[in-house]
Parts: structure tokens; C-alpha cells; sequence
């Protein structure tokens, strides 16, 4: 016997047909008993004793595994009888996690995110009073509503609190898919470094457990990483053996790899491979319904749209997804919700379909939206990127000072993201002028003679030419007033500093020597992640480290010199004659 032919003679048959108005009056129901619902009642409500109905509790979580993959309409109608039976008969310890399922069901049908995570929550909370296993509860919450109704910068961390549970109870297979949400909040709220950082042991749990769907989608930013931080050139980013054979598959890992090709492509500027990457990962989209994906596939698809009229000249039919009246409905209603993850993102969307439109009035003070609300988003490819689209809309405008300004300003942020590919490709930055104030600013420096230096480091077969070759190349900086070299050493990869002369100082004797500063070695040797200040004496992790005692001021520009992937030098940067910025000068001192 089939466990839906058995569930069926335990007294709970399901509809062979009208099985959706059932669906929807569960929701209706679902949405008023949560508003009611109170959470002490719940912990001391005695169970459900009735035999047949303890039966049919026993198949409800197997049946709704195995109808979560194929019947989404059966996994719908299971999610909301386990409320009817909740509701009616009383809490039980086998109803927890199908309780917690609704989520999905609400977000699917109603683009509801908050009544099933409510609904999840309390469930715990009873399932926490009473003594039984929320475990896997806890797993449907993180994997459906943490990034909608939490701060993102939270999922990792209660990934890893909701893996050590499931790894205490033997379930390893959930344990590997937290890492899913969790790589997910951190590209979206920190660095590339950090997000490297917490792959490889995801990488690792899944090949020891052999978890191929997780591992497949681990991989995908393994291969995001590679192309942005320049580790493989973009072509070769996606046609790899692995990714080939993933896209192949289907399912999670395809999703995963077309999505993150389409954000290195929109990264790096090429629309069209945009547009094709989106178009490859839209019929496997359907296995990140409810996770924070989806979200960038979203913004990806208004940026795309927004570049088609650009390279067309007219606006495509609107259509499902790609209609833009819709994105921003939905961007809207999550923006209302929970503030902090998506208002910048859904002023962007609202930015360009205004752009799309020729909708000036709209699409101006989008933009200046959606880029005071990144500011909180500083560490992610969000602020960077609304940067550069507000850069890329301002000079289509004509506004070319403010277009460069723009630019400049996303480029220091996408290098101190980590995206080295990015920064190497992108033009001069514009300058600042027609101040008289000192100091090194983030838009001071031309990245090409960056990329220039770190070629210069990268290719020297002698130090006299090194220097050489670097002092040339950074006589363009303006604002330095010395200008600190660091290299790796090849063997033992120790950094050295290059004196004036062309000898060597190890990095740990230099900061003896009071030649460089030992706060600002080693947050570049920890983050690899540029770091502008217009004064080090007002920030409270440099200004007492003893190389800027006695100082009234000091700016500073640091930056780590990275190529295939490896740090090959540091560069740091100081102006001691005033804060902020600085006459240009005509060739920098080593120390």
C-alpha cells in the first residue's frame, strides 16, 4: 500500500480534484490563526490521542519529502491539513516540522514571506517548551525564511548553530544543504575573502558525506570566485569539466552555476553574456523558490532589461518574471517587511526600469535611494554595483563629472570586496580637483597605473628594476608623501620590504625599524581588502600603533597586489602633511 493510499483510510483522503480550494481556505484559515495564535497555550495543550489520526501523523513528513520534488500540489494540501490537525486536535511532536513547511506554500501561492515564518517560529517555540525535536524545523526556517524575516548578516551564524543540531542527531545530509543559505548571506553581505573562506569547508563536509547536490552548488562559488578575484579569465569561468557536467544534471547545482555566471557578467559589464546566462538558469529557477537566489536573479533580470534598451533603443514586452511593474511590487512588499535587506535592492530595481522608461523624474532619486541605503551594504558587490549602474545612468545623462565621480568611487569598493578582475578592467578614475585640502582620497589613484604596478611586481627579475618600474608607474598617484613596497617572497611566501637602495628587509624587522605600520600589515595580510582613510588618528584600529605616534595626521591608502589569486606585493600609501587630500606630487620616496 502507497503511504497516500494509507493516509486516505487513516481518515485523511486526499482530493482528487478542487484540491487547490482546499489549499487556499487552509491559507485564509492559516493567516487568522497565527494572528490569534498564542504561544503559552500552545507549550500546555494536551495532544491528539486519537489513534488513526496518531497513524496519519507518522506519514506526513515522508510524504511531504518525497512531494516536495514531485507534486507540488500534494505537498501544498499536506502542509496545510498539518495546520487543520494542529489547529483542531492539538500540537504534536511529529507535526513540528510539516507545520514549519507552510512557508514555502505561502511564498509560492500568496508571495506572502512573513505568515509561514511566524507560523515556523511558533512551532519551535512550542516544540523548545515541550521538549521535542525542532530540528528539523529549525532547518526548513533557515533554508525558507531566515534571509526574508532576519538581518543577512545573521544566516551564517545560525547555519552553523542549526548544522551542529542536525550533526548531533546523525543528520549529516541537512547538515551540508545550511551551508546553502549560509554562502548565500555572505556573498551578499561581506567580502569575496570571507566568502572563500567559509567555502572550503562546505566543499569539504560535502564530499566527505557525499552530498553531490550541495557540493555542485559549493562549487558554482568556487568558480564566481575564480573569475572575480582574476584567478581564470571570464571565458573559462563556467566551461570547466564540473560545470559542465552540473549544468547537464539540472536541479540546484545548474541554478547555481548559470545564476553566478550571470552576476560575474554583470560584474565585469557584459550584457550579453547577461542575458545568456539568465536564460540558461531560468528553467532551473524553480529550486530556489523561497531562497534569497532569487532575490539576485531579480536585480539581475532589471539590469538586464535596462541594457537591452540600451543597446536597442526600445523596451521589450513585459512579460512573468520579466515584467518590471511586478519585480517591483515584489521588491516593495519585501522592502516593507524587512527594510534592511532589500531597500537599496528594490530602489535599484525601481532605478532601472525608471531608466528603462525614460523616466527621469523617477529614476534620478531612485538612484540616490538605493545608494544611501547601500551604505549599510558596504562590505558586499551590492554598494559597488548600485555605484557603478547610478555611474552608468548619470553618463548616459550627460552628467560626466558625477559619472566619473561614480565610477571611482565603485571601483575602490569593488577592490575592497576582493574583485580584483573587476578593478583591473576598469578605467582611470576621475580625480579630484579644486580643493585645497591634503591627504589621500579612494578617488585619487588611475587603476591602471594599479593594474600597471602590479604587473611590474609580478614580472621584475631584479630589484634595481623593480623599483624602477614602480616608481615610474606611481609617480602618477597624487597625495602620497611616501610610498611603502612590499613583496612576496616566492619560496617562503614571507613579505619584504623593498628599501630605497634596493635591499630587502623582512616585514617583522621593517615594523622594528618603524618602516611600516604594523596595524595596516597586517589587516592587509588578513583581508587582502583595500583600505582608504582620510585620517588614521580618527580610526581606533590604527591610530595607536607606534608609526603614527607623534602625528597630528596622517592619510592612508593600502592596498594588497594580487594576481592569479596570490598576494604578490602591498602598496601603502601615507600623506602626513594634512587629512583628506593632497597637492598631486611629482614622484614618491620609499621608506
Amino acid at each position: 500500500m502507497t503511504e497516500d493510499a494509507a493516509i486516505s483510510r487513516l481518515g485523511l483522503p486526499m482530493p482528487a480534484e478542487n484540491a487547490g480550494a482546499e489549499v487556499d481556505r487552509g491559507l485564509a484559515d492559516m493567516r487568522m490563526w497565527i494572528d490569534g495564535a498564542v504561544a503559552g497555550q500552545d507549550r500546555h495543550r494536551p495532544e491528539p490521542d486519537d489513534p488513526q489520526i496518531l497513524a496519519a501523523l507518522t506519514l506526513f513528513t515522508p510524504l511531504m519529502t518525497t512531494a516536495f520534488f514531485i507534486d507540488n500540489n500534494v505537498y501544498n494540501w499536506l502542509a496545510m491539513k498539518a495546520f487543520t490537525l494542529w489547529r483542531d486536535h492539538g500540537p504534536h511532536s511529529l507535526l513540528i516540522a510539516p507545520l514549519a513547511c507552510a512557508s514555502s506554500v505561502f511564498q509560492h501561492l500568496r508571495e506572502d514571506y512573513r505568515t509561514g515564518a511566524r507560523a515556523a517560529r511558533h512551532a519551535i517555540d512550542v516544540a523548545e517548551h515541550r521538549g521535542w525535536s525542532a530540528q528539523h524545523a529549525r532547518f526548513v526556517y533557515l533554508i525558507t525564511d531566515e534571509c526574508w524575516v532576519e538581518p543577512l548578516t545573521d544566516v551564517a551564524r545560525d547555519a552553523a548553530a542549526v548544522r551542529e543540531g542536525l550533526i548531533e542527531v546523525g543528520n549529516l545530509q541537512q547538515a551540508c544543504f545550511t551551508f546553502v543559505p549560509a554562502l548565500s548571506g555572505i556573498l551578499n553581505s561581506s567580502t569575496l575573502d570571507q566568502l572563500e573562506q567559509d567555502l572550503e569547508p562546505a566543499m569539504r563536509f560535502a564530499t566527505r558525506t557525499g552530498n553531490d547536490h550541495a557540493g555542485a552548488a559549493f562549487f558554482a562559488y568556487r568558480r564566481l570566485i575564480d573569475v572575480l578575484t582574476a584567478a581564470v579569465e571570464p571565458a573559462e569561468g563556467f566551461t570547466d569539466t564540473v560545470s559542465v557536467t552540473t549544468r547537464k544534471a539540472g536541479g540546484l547545482g545548474a541554478a547555481y552555476s548559470f545564476l553566478h555566471e550571470a552576476l560575474a557578467a554583470a560584474v565585469l559589464g557584459d550584457a550579453e553574456a547577461l542575458d545568456r546566462a539568465l536564460a540558461a538558469a531560468r528553467p532551473h529557477m524553480y529550486t530556489m523558490v523561497g531562497q534569497c537566489p532569487s532575490t539576485i536573479d531579480r536585480v539581475l533580470s532589471a539590469v538586464a532589461r535596462t541594457e537591452r534598451v540600451r543597446r536597442r533603443g526600445t523596451a521589450p514586452a513585459e512579460s512573468g518574471e520579466d515584467d518590471p511593474a511586478a519585480v517591483e511590487r515584489w521588491f516593495a512588499a519585501r522592502t516593507a517587511e524587512t527594510p534592511g535587506n532589500f531597500r537599496h535592492l528594490g530602489a535599484l530595481v525601481r532605478a532601472e526600469a525608471a531608466w528603462a522608461a525614460n523616466d527621469h523624474a523617477t529614476a534620478q532619486p531612485a538612484f540616490d535611494e538605493a545608494l544611501r541605503a547601500a551604505d549599510d551594504h558596504r562590505h558586499s558587490w551590492h554598494r559597488p554595483f548600485i555605484a557603478e549602474r547610478a555611474a552608468q545612468y548619470f553618463h548616459d545623462r550627460g552628467l560626466l563629472y558625477v559619472a566619473h565621480k561614480m565610477t571611482a568611487e565603485a571601483t575602490v569598493e569593488y577592490g575592497e570586496w576582493g574583485a580584483a578582475a573587476k578593478v583591473a578592467s576598469t578605467g582611470p578614475a576621475t580625480r579630484r580637483s579644486g580643493s585645497n585640502r591634503g591627504g589621500i582620497g579612494s578617488d585619487d589613484i588611475d587603476m591602471r597605473v594599479l593594474l600597471a604596478a602590479s604587473q611590474a611586481i609580478s614580472s621584475a627579475v631584479d630589484l634595481v628594476h623593480l623599483r624602477a618600474l614602480v616608481d615610474e608607474q606611481l609617480c602618477a598617484l597624487a597625495g602620497a608623501t611616501s610610498v611603502t613596497l612590499l613583496i612576496t617572497e616566492a619560496e617562503t611566501g614571507d613579505m619584504l620590504v623593498v628599501r630605497g637602495d634596493g635591499e630587502l628587509t623582512p616585514a617583522d624587522e621593517a615594523i622594528g625599524l618603524d618602516l611600516v605600520p604594523q596595524s595596516v600589515l597586517h589587516y592587509l595580510r588578513r583581508t587582502r581588502a583595500w583600505l582608504v582613510l582620510d585620517d588614521v588618528l580618527a580610526d581606533d584600529r590604527f591610530r595607536h600603533d607606534p608609526h603614527f605616534a607623534g602625528l597630528h595626521q596622517c592619510s592612508v591608502l593600502a592596498l594588497p597586489i594580487v594576481r592569479q589569486n596570490e598576494t604578490t606585493g602591498l602598496l601603502i600609501l601615507q600623506n602626513r602633511l594634512s587629512r583628506g587630500r593632497s597637492p598631486r606630487i611629482a614622484s614618491p620616496r620609499y621608506a
